[in-house]
């Protein structure tokens, strides 16, 4: 992608359109307020930088839930002798605990250590063969979780507050 800084609109009828562009990393920063304020909205802000043919997109976690909706997780509960353990294929996670609420509690702190060091390790987490297709996963769980309905989303159920 390159940035498409001074780009010239074109004419759709009686208004002059636009298109998106990449910002420049310092033009971002000198608005991100307006920035933030735009992808809140719904409008996704690209940012690049001079001789880099890629961009960051900020985009609202409203408009990432959307873009996951299909993403799933399917929980596989089981017992262990004593124990109660909850399997999560999808990010090849475990936990285990005395019942299943605790096991469940386990499962959510796995999955949210687990999506942590995955984004703060995306360039090795990505290409390992282990761990390549958790991608949509892992934004999924992480998204969820910042909107406070994690447990919700891993274990297809209604938030608490609902």
């Amino acid at each position: 992608m390159h940035a498409t800084v001074g780009s010239t609109g074109r004419t759709k009828g009686s208004r002059e359109v636009t298109p998106l562009k990449a910002q420049y990393v310092s033009d971002f920063r000198r608005s991100l307020a307006d920035n933030y304020k735009a992808a809140r909205r719904g409008q996704p802000v690209a940012v690049t930088q001079k001789h880099d043919n890629g961009a960051a997109i900020l985009l609202a976690d409203e408009l990432v839930v959307r873009l996951l909706d299909d993403v799933r997780f399917s929980p596989q509960v089981y017992t262990e002798g004593e124990q109660v353990g909850v399997w999560l294929p999808e990010l090849d996670l475990y936990a285990l605990g005395a019942d299943l609420a605790e096991a469940e509690e386990d499962l959510l702190e796995e999955v949210r250590e687990y999506y942590t060091d995955f984004w703060q390790d995306y360039t090795s987490y990505s290409k390992a063969p282990n761990r390549t297709g958790h991608v949509l996963h892992a934004l999924r769980a992480y998204v969820a979780d910042i909107q406070g309905g994690l447990a919700s989303v891993i274990f297809s159920r209604e938030p608490a507050d609902a």
